[in-house]
């Protein structure tokens, strides 16, 4: 996982995409930073078989009512949001949890394809660049 993450960020790097300059190397399955309102972060998930890249919603404990809000308010941009992305997003309200997310899965690979990771990797950040200029101004509405 280290070494997939390593990868990732060096190549942040090298392509200077300053939204994720403050990215470090992690343990778990995602990398997150913050989408510019709390509660709302740009995280890359690799899994085994795909990966992705997601807006994660989770306005934290005592809040569940506010991310739905929060979720729904984006919801309503869908067609917006979707065209200036550029193809659809998977959006999931992730029913009996407090948190929501829009993503776009990367269907080139996962974890288990070492071979593809570059391609990987090159996907994530592609989706990521399109996903936060998609939602930029519809974030941006949501105020602080």
């Amino acid at each position: 996982m280290k070494r997939f993450w390593s990868g990732l960020i060096s190549r942040l790097r090298e392509k200077q995409i300053r939204l994720h300059s403050n990215l470090s190397l992690g343990t778990e399955n995602w990398l997150a930073t913050g989408a510019g309102r709390a509660g709302l972060s740009w995280d890359y998930v690799i899994l085994r078989d795909s990966a992705r890249a997601e807006l994660y919603i989770d306005l934290g404990k005592g809040f569940e009512a506010q991310t739905r809000e929060v979720f729904e308010h984006l919801l309503e941009r869908k067609a917006e949001i979707e065209k200036s992305f550029g193809e659809a997003l998977e959006w999931h309200p992730l029913e009996g949890r407090r948190a929501c997310r829009v993503s776009k899965v990367i269907q080139a690979g996962g974890l288990k394809d070492e071979e593809r990771w570059n391609e990987i990797q090159e996907a994530m950040i592609n989706a990521m660049t399109r996903l936060e200029k998609a939602f930029r101004p519809f974030i941006k509405d949501l105020g602080t």
